[in-house]
């Protein structure tokens, strides 16, 4: 018998990065080292000693890499560290203690603020403004300021820890140059670019009445200051020129009821912004650094119903918003907003009710609220905009929404009328969906053919009706994608067909990725919505539900989940469970819908209820009913085939092709509500019936059927039965 060799220690682990003493580490890096064990079969882990102690702690004990990346360290500082390998036999090896020091990296170039390059500020109470930054953990920046008229600028403050230089008053038309140097306190040292500005030879031009004839704001005699009602008269033309700037005061309107022609460049944009905005056109209310522009400072660019059409391109429409309006709010005219940004509004971007307007390629941000907003009559165009605040739009009027970036922010959900969701899901972006995401989805008529897709759930706020001729089969009809789901609201239908016009359901699912249709409260309980509805002018043809899961609607006790009137659609491999009154119901004639290996159960009356016409009604399992699973009444030509029962079947009358190869399983209380368990009823047949009925194992031998036949009352207690009429 051989000798069973010593276990063998591992080898003293070496350094590969940094090597001992290096110094400029990376504050940021990954420790390496390499060791070996000279058992082949054994594996090592590694204990990391790291600190600013020649000493180093216990840092991360038990890692099998013999690689460590350190989180962010100080700068020029000194940090040691030691390896301890281990085998998995408990043996050690301990490297000796390493050292490096971390460098130093450079501030950030500095980002000037204000005045920006080139710009043309107010002359009284200048001052300039910048950001700093540095990557090194816990360095702190000081700043030298270089500042005069001429290139190249004289040093005028050194070492401030401030991001704010106060000058004061300058001269009138004054060309002016400045540039900051930011220096961190290991030595490091950045220079920003030089950069100039010139100072108005004007004081602000003031707008404080009403324009009534065509006038023109240039920016070479602006800035100008709204300071009370200012407006646009009827019949009234204002054009803005390119670079022009308007600011204006607390709670006040910029009021068109003529015509606004505002077109600047993207090099030249105008701005309508709050008088408290020293950004542009610099500290035109003459308050220092004291106050600074806040969303709903000013109230809203109101174009009322009596404007003339408008055009507004490339301009800023900032920090509006205030009294609960928009920074921009159309009720009238015929306006186009274009490549313009509509930003910090301290409620809606834009508000718009009774109009026409075009809002294309404009960019919306930091909106309080929603980023476009309309109540009624909307006409015109929404498309190639970034929107970062969603939108509301409630009508269903002949609007355009295309080719729109909604980037979703959490806070508010997309709220749109349903014949517009195809459209917004086919050919507009929607960006930042989490499992929280959902589309608000506003009751009408769905017109035109439509495909929903999973993207997010539909919380469906008021009754759909699909009607109407689109496409090139006549047939408007809603697609549904796999794995979609829609929550409906209380007393709320999905009607299919109405009227005169036809309409279509296409919901096919899969196994993996089934439709649900489910209710829209919290806690769910069975009759929270109404269901579906197929009307006698759906498509029969087209109108399927193939792997969907139908839940908690039929309110009331004559409500149903799907309710089948005068039609015939395909309802296959779908879940129907929760309902207050029937799971399914079938009336009119002629009405002959396919009900093929469904699950039906839970539903307070009954699983399947053919009051009149006829149904193919195969290989379904229906369970726990509360009363009878399937009952027919009247339903000449009705195939009930292959399918599990547990809580019964009622037939009243009828010429009935086929009952055959059905199950009845014995369900011992699985039902909810007053059940009425494991019963068959013939009511006043015609001898053509077939009947052929399977019992399961689990009934008692005491279990018998009730058939009623010609008002005469029989007892079997056979486990199969066969029943011919002669």
């Amino acid at each position: 018998m051989g000798e069973t060799s010593a276990n063998r220690a591992p080898s003293i682990p070496i350094s590969t990065f940094p090597g001992e003493g290096t110094t400029n580490v990376p504050a940021i890096s990954s420790l390496i080292w390499s060791a070996t064990d000279p058992d082949n079969d054994d594996i090592l882990s590694y204990d990391i000693y790291f600190d600013t102690d020649p000493s180093p702690r216990l840092y991360k004990q038990g890692q099998l890499k013999d690689t460590f990346q350190t989180e962010q360290l100080f700068p020029m500082t000194t940090y040691y560290w030691k390896i301890k390998a281990r085998d998995n036999h408990n043996t050690e090896s301990e490297s000796p203690v390493w050292s490096y020091t971390t460098g130093n990296m450079a501030p950030s170039i500095p980002t000037y603020l204000m005045p920006r390059e080139r710009d043309k500020v107010f002359y009284e109470n200048v001052y300039l403004n910048w950001q700093g930054s540095d990557e090194d953990l816990g360095d702190k920046l000081l700043y030298d300021v270089y500042f005069g008229t001429s290139s190249s600028p004289p040093l005028v403050q050194n070492d401030t820890p401030d991001v704010i230089y106060e000058i004061g008053e300058l001269l009138p038309d004054t060309t002016y140059y400045w540039k900051i140097i930011a220096k961190d306190r290991y030595g490091g040292v950045t220079e920003g670019p030089e950069q100039s500005f010139q100072t108005l030879g004007h004081l602000p031009v003031v707008l404080n009445t009403q324009i009534s004839s065509n006038t023109i704001l240039s920016a070479e005699n602006g800035p100008y200051l709204v300071t009370s009602g200012f407006s646009v008269a009827l019949g009234t033309t204002l054009t803005i020129e390119a670079g022009t700037i308007i600011k204006i005061g607390m709670g006040l309107d910029f009021n068109v009821k003529g015509a606004l022609i505002a077109q600047g460049t993207e090099e030249n944009p105008i701005i309508i912004t709050s008088s408290n905005d020293d950004f542009y056109g610099g500290d035109t209310n003459a308050d220092g650094d004291d106050t600074r522009p806040e969303n709903g400072d000013w109230n809203r660019l109101w174009f009322n119903n009596s404007a003339d059409a408008s055009h507004l391109s490339n301009v800023f429409i900032v920090y509006g918003g205030g009294s609960n309006s928009s920074n921009v709010k159309i009720e009238g005219g015929s306006t186009i907003i274009n490549n313009c940004v509509i930003s910090n509004s301290g409620n809606h971007g834009i508000s718009m009710n009774m109009c026409s307007a075009t809002i294309t390629n404009n960019t919306f941000e930091n909106n309080n609220n929603l980023d476009i907003y309309t109540t009624q009559n909307f006409t015109g165009t929404i498309a190639d905009n970034t929107i970062n605040s969603e939108l509301y739009l409630v009508n269903d009027s002949a609007f355009i929404l295309k080719n729109n970036v909604f980037n979703l922010n959490g806070e508010y959900p997309i709220h749109l009328h349903a014949n517009k969701i195809g459209d917004l899901l086919s050919t507009n972006t929607i960006t930042h969906v989490t499992a929280d995401s959902y589309l608000e989805v506003v009751g009408g008529n769905i017109s035109h053919d439509a495909t929903w897709t999973a993207l997010m759930p539909f919380h469906i706020l008021g009754t759909i009706t699909v009607q109407g001729k689109d496409g090139d089969d006549g047939v408007t009809t809603l697609t549904i994608d796999p794995d979609a789901e829609l929550r409906f609201n209380p007393s709320v239908y999905l009607n299919v067909g109405a009227s005169a016009s036809p309409g279509a359901l296409s919901a096919v699912g899969t196994e993996e990725s089934p439709i649900v249709f489910t209710s829209n409260r919290e806690p769910q309980a069975a009759g929270d919505w109404y269901g579906i509805q197929f009307q006698d002018t759906s498509d029969d043809t087209l109108s399927i539900m193939e792997h969907c899961i139908v839940e908690y609607a039929g309110y009331g006790s004559g409500g149903r989940l799907i309710a089948i009137n005068n039609a015939s659609p395909t309802l296959k491999q779908c879940t129907l469970r929760y309902s207050q009154g029937d799971g399914i119901y079938i009336a009119g004639n002629p009405s002959l819908p396919h009900i093929i290996e469904c699950s039906i159960s839970r539903c307070q009356r009954y699983g399947i209820n053919v009051a009149s016409g006829a149904a193919s009604i195969a290989n379904n399992t229906l369970t726990g009913n509360s009363n009878f699973d399937i009952y027919l009444n009247n339903s000449p030509l009705t195939d009930v085939t292959g399918n599990t029962l547990s809580t019964g079947l009622y037939v009243t009358s009828g010429d009935l092709a086929t009952i055959t190869g059905n199950t009845l399983e014995y369900d011992n209380g699985g039902c909810q509500g007053s059940c009425h368990l494991n019963r068959i009823y013939f009511l006043d047949f015609y001898c053509s019936i077939r009947f052929f009925f399977h019992l399961d194992d689990l009934y008692p031998l005491s279990f018998r059927f009730w058939l009623w036949l010609n008002k005469k009352l029989f007892l079997l207690g056979i486990k199969v039965i066969l029943f011919f009429c002669i």
